[in-house]
């Protein structure tokens, strides 16, 4: 549900936000390493959650005017890490975080750049 408050820039910007924090997160390692960094693993798997929710509140407006964007795969993660509780299969946030997130934050940024928000 979309909060009254709020319009799309500001969900936008949250995203962005969290996919530059992902990739400060895990500058510098490997699989091998972010497997191994319970910290960081933590961190990413908090922002993913955090994007999901703000994906969740981008009107359906601006969804149907950016089906580039896989909103619901979005959410879906989010939901998955959300309910998951221990059994977060931390490979694929690496994957996510890996392919996904910079991605993503290409495209909100093209968006963004074209005065589409």
């Amino acid at each position: 549900m979309k909060d009254a408050g709020k319009d799309d820039t500001i969900y936008i910007q949250d995203i962005l936000h969290e996919t530059a924090n992902i990739q400060n997160f895990v500058k510098g390692l490997d699989k091998e390493g972010f497997l191994k960094n319970e910290l960081v693993r933590r961190a990413v798997e908090r922002s993913i959650q955090i994007i999901g929710e703000a994906a969740r509140g981008v009107s359906q407006k601006f969804r149907g005017r950016h089906p580039e964007i896989e909103w619901r795969n979005i959410v879906a993660m989010r939901n998955f890490i959300t309910h998951a509780y221990g059994e977060v299969d931390y490979a694929m946030v690496w994957e996510v975080a890996q392919r996904d997130v910079p991605a993503l934050e290409s495209k909100l940024k093209e968006i963004a750049k074209k005065g589409k928000i």
